[in-house]
């Protein structure tokens, strides 16, 4: 399901709407084409030297708190089966602790993008699958080399594209409270020209070879669910690893969600799951559920506050009552 065009920052102030990093060349000549997902930059754990990082993991929860799910960066690496350096969640296509099996066990619907099979060089065709998702409202996890590092055959880093223009493409890179926009013809590099830069965080797009994978939403069989957003009250959460070894004590985080794609009058249930194992792909109103809002729709829109702990995993879906009921009864037979 395409979201809501509400949820794609399109215009000319989109920069302003979630805080954009580009050059004063860049911001003279605005583009024709800009297409900016509602992904705010957020800070991971793992930030120093002798750590592996919670890239993978960070850009799994912003791809998670834009469909509506709270997954903390812990939570996240433990679907690899642990939490030490050694499960860091990654692109590869094979393993214990890639990428695309934490989406699904997190009860994701996600894609790879081919990187054995497309032809050589493939930054071009990946930029234009990557457009694809993001014109499509749904982000693109990918790996870029770090100027300046001894390069990793999937990357040095793993951060969540939330945009493009015509001329060049927005990321977050999870160190930085802003979004940040690249020129594709200075971002494209082979790994021998991805040298060290003015500042340690800067970027390359690998020229050879992609690493990426597509979020298209939460499992949902049957097309049964509504869009969800959430919107964090924090940029951030307490760091609790094992591997920084900070003991930060978890918090109760606040944030706003989003139901979207409503009927005025008609009546919804919002549901709420603790647990991955529980959370269903069909028949949403029979499961598990932890906790359940009814609500009739006053507009298209509906926003509520609700709370969570921040070592927590959330889930949040949205489903219309009256619609789940005719089809109920339309498969008793008479």
């Amino acid at each position: 399901m395409v979201p809501p065009t509400a949820w794609l920052l399109q215009t000319s102030f989109a920069s302003a709407a979630i805080g954009l990093c580009v050059s004063s060349q860049a911001a003279a000549a605005a583009p024709l084409d800009r297409v900016l997902l509602d992904l705010p930059a957020r800070y991971m754990w793992g930030w120093g030297p002798g750590v592996s990082g919670y890239c993978g993991s960070m850009s799994i929860q912003t791809a998670g708190i834009y469909y509506g799910n709270w997954l903390s960066q812990d939570a996240v690496r433990g679907t690899s089966g642990g939490q030490d350096a050694a499960h860091e969640i990654l692109l590869d296509l094979e393993g214990c602790c890639t990428a695309i099996h934490a989406c699904r066990a997190l009860q994701m619907n996600c894609t790879s993008w081919s990187s054995e099979t497309e032809f050589r060089p493939q930054h071009i065709g990946f930029l234009e699958w990557s457009r694809q998702a993001i014109r499509a409202g749904e982000p693109v996890i990918f790996g870029v080399y770090m100027r300046g590092h001894e390069h990793q055959k999937s990357g040095d880093h793993i951060v969540p594209m939330v945009g493009f223009d015509d001329t060049g493409v927005y990321l977050n890179d999870l160190h930085s409270n802003l979004t940040l926009r690249y020129e594709v013809d200075d971002f494209v590099r082979d790994s021998q020209h991805c040298t060290k830069g003015a500042s340690e965080w800067e970027y390359c797009l690998p020229a050879s070879v992609n690493y990426g994978m597509r979020v298209h939403g939460n499992l949902d069989a049957n097309g049964e669910l509504l869009p969800l957003r959430l919107s964090m009250s924090s940029g951030w959460e307490p760091d609790y690893s094992q591997e920084d070894q900070r003991h930060a004590a978890p918090v109760l985080l606040t944030a706003q969600i989003t139901l979207s794609g409503l009927q005025p009058g008609s009546r919804y249930a919002l549901l709420r799951y603790d647990d991955p194992e529980t959370v269903p792909d069909r028949r949403f109103l029979d499961s598990a559920f932890v906790s359940r809002d009814d609500i009739t729709a006053a507009g298209e829109q509906q926003t509520l506050e609700v709370h969570f702990p921040s070592n927590s995993t959330i889930f949040f879906r949205c489903v219309r009552e009256d619609g789940y009921v005719r089809d109920m009864l339309s498969t008793i037979e008479v």
